[in-house]
């Protein structure tokens, strides 16, 4: 996915309906800066493990976590080409997106017979457990009922016999939705496992919300690589939101293309430096424009089609709780030294000897320069 595209594409969509186009930039991906740098971690983590077992992605509302499953999934299966032309059957990547739980209780149930429908698995209503036809008790072919531990193996095996080697969970907030502490860690010990089986390496993805799972759970924490996917600030990232900008606007299916990039302090403060926020800020505003019959997008269409001053504060907040549990703080590094019993250490540890004064009047020693002076970029 790049930045270039071919415009041919685009002068053809302009003779389309409106549907026609809403779609076809409703389908438009922008690979920017921040999405590539947290892409090239996943895939080096995910080739070397070095003793992990599953990686989180996190990030707030918006920041464009699905197009990174997509792009990362598309990685992937570029780089078993070779082999899934020697074996059609190997399903390299699964994505699969946990649902809702509707009770406190997560339904495992559901999320196994998800991750086989997404493998391709025929007849998942009808499995059968070989070992039970040869028990004592046959089982009910017609309507079998398996138990939740059963329907694991089945995915398990699924797994194995299709080769895959990644197995991705959009929505993995989902997950950890549990009535208490206990619950979740139960939640987590079943995924740590089931990320330990085989050769399956598991990604969960979803929002700061699965921050929580870590401070519960140290060991879990030990064996899991966590990835940051946060939003462009204002002062270090304003150069890649533009990037993103620039290639949404490049892509609109108009007959004037706007100046998107006049609006940018604006779309900036609406879209909360969220690439994800702003697609489908952009979307919402191409639909107001193509429905009046216009040929741009004007600041009128901007400002009518932004979210709400509420629903900006809301995902204002999550990012606030989420950037913080990624920061490094004073009081997190000290707490960590006094347990380690590193504190007295360093209170015994002489003093640095004081460098004597210089009298006054004598100038501060500097370097003489020889030769012609070089700037360094």
């Amino acid at each position: 996915m790049s930045t270039r595209f071919d415009r041919t594409e685009l002068q053809e969509v302009l003779t389309k309906t409106t549907v026609e186009k809403l779609n076809y930039f409703a389908k438009k991906r922008i690979a920017h800066p921040t999405l590539l740098t947290v892409r090239d971690q996943l895939c080096s983590t995910i080739k070397h493990r070095a003793g992990v077992d599953l990686a989180i992605v996190t990030g707030p509302t918006g920041v464009g976590k699905s197009t990174l499953i997509n792009i990362f999934r598309g990685q992937v299966e570029q780089g078993q080409i070779d082999y899934l032309r020697s074996d059609p059957g190997c399903v390299p990547v699964v994505v699969v997106e946990a649902p809702a739980p509707e009770t406190p209780v997560f339904g495992w149930k559901d999320f196994y017979v998800r991750i086989m429908e997404a493998l391709g698995e025929p007849l998942i209503e009808r499995k059968v457990d070989v070992e039970a036809l040869f028990g004592p008790a046959k089982p009910n072919l017609r309507h079998p009922s398996f138990s939740t531990a059963e329907m694991r193996r089945f995915t398990e095996k699924c797994l194995r016999h299709r080769k895959t080697a990644v197995l991705i969970v959009d929505e993995a907030q989902h997950m950890l939705r549990a009535g208490s502490g206990r619950k979740l860690l139960d939640c987590l010990e079943t995924l740590k496992s089931f990320a330990s089986y085989g050769t399956v390496f598991l990604v969960l993805v979803g929002t700061y919300e699965m921050t929580n799972a870590l401070e519960l759970n140290g060991q879990l924490g030990r064996r899991t690589a966590l990835f940051n996917f946060p939003r462009y600030e204002r002062e270090k990232g304003f150069r890649g939101f533009l990037t993103a900008l620039k290639g949404f606007q490049d892509r609109l299916p108009l007959a004037t293309p706007p100046s998107l990039l006049s609006y940018a302090d604006y779309l900036y403060e609406v879209s909360l430096g969220l690439v994800g926020v702003l697609k489908n800020h952009l979307e919402r505003a191409l639909a107001l424009a193509l429905g009046a019959g216009k040929d741009t997008i004007t600041l009128d269409h901007l400002q009518a089609s932004a979210l709400s001053a509420k629903a900006r504060l809301e995902i204002a907040r999550e990012i606030k709780r989420g950037e913080e549990f990624f920061e490094e703080t004073a009081d997190a590094e000290a707490e960590t030294r006094k347990i380690l019993g590193l504190e007295a250490a360093i209170e015994q540890a002489p003093p640095s000897a004081s460098k004597p004064k210089r009298p006054v009047g004598e100038p501060k020693p500097r370097r003489i320069p020889v030769g012609t002076e070089v700037e360094v970029a």
